[in-house]
């Protein structure tokens, strides 16, 4: 008698999920199967990469965060050497699937660059001098100092 051996179950064909999910390391790659993505990029101030993740829709908030840099469309990592308009043609022009792969940051876990970059370099004081009230401390001149 023969034994037959269990099978993991399939997902059916009409899947409702609109992406697939590959994460390796810190590294994310999404595969969208429809446009419009759904997730907002912004200019990243990341030592590497020229977007990142600026929104994130609720479906895919488990993989993809706020600060996450963009490395590579289709594999293609020149998309980070591209301005913001030539970048957008690129993607619009793009038949789906779509795989970008995301890499989050490695400093403070996985915080977006404004917020790295408001931690680390403080407003001056002198852009809220006018905040402090009414003191302000001016040079002396000559003429009162010999007095």
């Amino acid at each position: 008698m023969r034994k037959s051996t269990p099978t993991a179950p399939t997902a059916p064909a009409s899947s409702t999920k609109q992406h697939h999910v590959q994460v390796a390391h810190s590294e994310v790659t999404l595969t969208f199967k429809k446009k419009p993505l759904g997730i907002g990029l912004v200019p990243s101030t990341q030592l590497y990469g020229a977007w990142e993740v600026g929104h994130v829709p609720d479906d895919i908030a488990e993989e993809l965060c706020v600060g996450d840099v963009l490395m590579a469309v289709n594999g293609d990592t020149s998309v980070n050497a591209m301005d913001a308009l030539t970048f957008r043609t690129y993607i619009g022009k793009l038949a789906v699937p779509i795989s970008i792969t995301f890499r989050k940051p490695l400093l403070h876990g996985h915080c977006d660059s404004h917020a790295t970059a408001t931690a680390l370099f403080p407003q001056s004081d002198e852009y809220t001098q006018f905040l402090r009230g009414s003191t302000r401390h001016v040079r002396a001149t000559a003429a009162q100092w010999k007095q």
